[in-house]
């Protein structure tokens, strides 16, 4: 059991990032510039472009644990938080991962999104999101 459990923890201090949320009325107004991209027809990368995930503010943290071979040999099963501690806003993830021995896989996780209106992880007003992914290595 005891090689089937990991836990994790990380800090980040972005000595570049800005004290002021630039979500709500701050520095930059994101859901203006976004519409006004949209207006122009901008490819959605450009827009996209614009936000880099935990980037603006000066402090995160974040908490991870896994556990392998879950329920299934080629299962595993993982959740993590990433938290905002400026805004007070966090991310949460858990899913599961499926790798068969040709190295095809097959993952699941539903991201929760917390935290006070327009901050980095609640500015787009989504709660949930699901994402599957599929990969193969060759």
């Amino acid at each position: 059991m005891a090689d089937r459990i990991t836990v994790s923890t990380e800090f980040y201090y972005n000595h570049a990032g800005y004290d002021p949320n630039i979500f709500s009325g701050g520095l930059i107004d994101y859901q203006e510039i976004i519409q006004k991209l949209l207006v122009k027809r901008y490819p959605l990368e450009t827009i996209l472009s614009l936000y880099e995930p935990n980037s603006y503010s000066k402090y995160y943290a974040m908490l991870s644990t896994s556990i392998s071979r879950f329920i299934l040999n080629d299962m595993s099963f993982s959740c993590s938080a990433v938290g905002n501690l400026n805004q007070r806003c966090a991310m949460l993830t858990g899913g599961v991962t499926y790798t068969t021995l040709h190295d095809f896989t097959l993952s699941a996780n539903l991201n929760g999104f917390v935290g006070k209106k327009n901050t980095e992880y609640t500015f787009t007003d989504q709660g949930l999101s699901l994402q599957v992914r599929m990969g193969l290595v060759f």
